[in-house]
């Protein structure tokens, strides 16, 4: 009898072993899961306060289990103060803090060797031009100023979705090549499409509503290429950097003003403002290319896009006509009351969030010369 109560002892152990061990698993399945959809998401929530650049970065990567490209010339100190917000939004607070540009790249490579070079380069460890990079320095894909994507009136570019949406992407490409294409996904669809040198494939692409991901999937497809995303945290001064002419900030960046990269057949790109000096005719030139190549890009829109397009340039022209007769005073009132980056919900949104995450002295060099469009080398609205 005392055997049989020494076994049914021995069993109850066993059975409440295996019933804490099974509390247990089911806790860790449970986190772990929820750390899976959070980083799916791509959500951060984060509290630190001047946190060197270096460790807020890999707070970050644990979190949302995302690499991020850092470059070796980042440095300074972070404050962030954010719960459940968006990945790309989180870098680029990040990126404001310490005077850098964030961003999001999709490669299109032959090899992991090249996708590794590439690394390398946004890393700052190697030079992207001389390791099959070069289309990584070509900014025109992001056309900023009036009428380019993050200008003052938005025209010219993809309508923004609606919240918790995803953009989507129309384009029509006929025998264009991967440089073009890039061109084409910068303008419409601000999406930056990053060729490897050497991607020379004719390019023939429908896109009728595809997400982002899905139309690079096929752009890829058709250049014989793999792609990724690369989220980036580049430091960029100077011609090219923050108050430069980039994609990011600056002319030519959202938010800036128009500067287009005219492409040669048969020669590399050259620049507009801020290359070496032009003759009248070399600048009569560059005109020319320049509409030849916004008329390309305008046609590689749907017509019903092509359409909305005209439209929004036309609603356009007028505002700017509207807003050379007004005084000052009006003109800053109508700032006040558009909705774009210039004025409206979303800047002060935008400032609110840069205030909020940030310290007394950060705030101070944000908003002091050479911060965020306060003189030379600030970035304005869109930088």
């Amino acid at each position: 009898m005392s055997a049989q109560n020494g076994q049914r002892e021995i069993m109850n152990s066993r059975t409440k072993l295996f019933g804490a061990l099974a509390a247990v698993l089911g806790v860790v399945l449970l986190y772990g899961g929820w750390l899976a959809v959070r980083a799916q998401r791509n959500l951060v929530t984060l509290n630190v306060r001047n946190m060197d650049v270096r460790q807020v970065v890999k707070k970050i990567q644990w979190q949302t289990w995302e690499i991020v490209q850092l470059h070796k010339d980042v440095q300074g100190k972070v404050t962030l103060r954010v719960h459940d917000m968006p990945l790309e939004q989180v870098l680029r607070m990040v990126g404001e803090q310490t005077f850098a540009n964030s961003s999001v790249i999709y490669p299109l490579y032959s090899s992991g060797k090249s996708l590794a070079a590439l690394k390398k380069a946004l890393r700052g460890e190697i030079d992207p031009a001389v390791n099959g990079w070069t289309n990584l320095q070509n900014r025109a894909a992001f056309r900023g100023g009036p009428g380019g994507p993050g200008g003052m009136f938005g025209g010219g570019m993809a309508a923004a979705p609606t919240a918790g949406q995803p953009r989507r992407v129309s384009l029509q490409i006929q025998d264009k090549d991967a440089v073009f294409a890039a061109l084409a996904f910068g303008r419409y669809a601000q999406t930056r499409v990053v060729p490897e040198d050497g991607t020379t494939t004719s390019i023939n692409l429908t896109l009728n509503q595809a997400t982002v991901p899905d139309a690079v999937a096929q752009l890829a497809k058709k250049a014989h290429r793999s792609w990724t995303k690369l989220y980036t945290i580049r430091a960029e001064f100077g011609p090219g950097g923050p108050g430069g002419p980039n994609f990011a900030g600056g002319p030519g960046g959202p938010g800036g003003l128009p500067f287009v990269v005219a492409r040669e057949p048969d020669g590399p790109n050259r620049r507009g403002p801020g290359g070496p000096e032009m003759t009248d005719e070399q600048r009569d030139e560059m005109r020319k290319q320049r509409a030849a190549l916004e008329e390309e890009l305008r046609q590689a829109l749907p017509a019903e896009e092509r359409q909305k397009l005209e439209q929004a340039q036309a609603e356009r022209e007028k505002q700017m006509q509207e807003m050379r007769d007004m005084t000052p005073e009006q003109r800053a009132q109508r700032f006040s009351q558009m909705g774009g980056p210039m004025g409206g919900p979303r800047m002060d949104k935008m400032m609110r969030d840069r205030v909020l995450t940030s310290t007394p002295e950060q705030r101070a060099r944000m908003m002091g010369p050479g911060g965020p469009g306060r003189g030379p080398g600030g970035r304005g609205p869109g930088g």
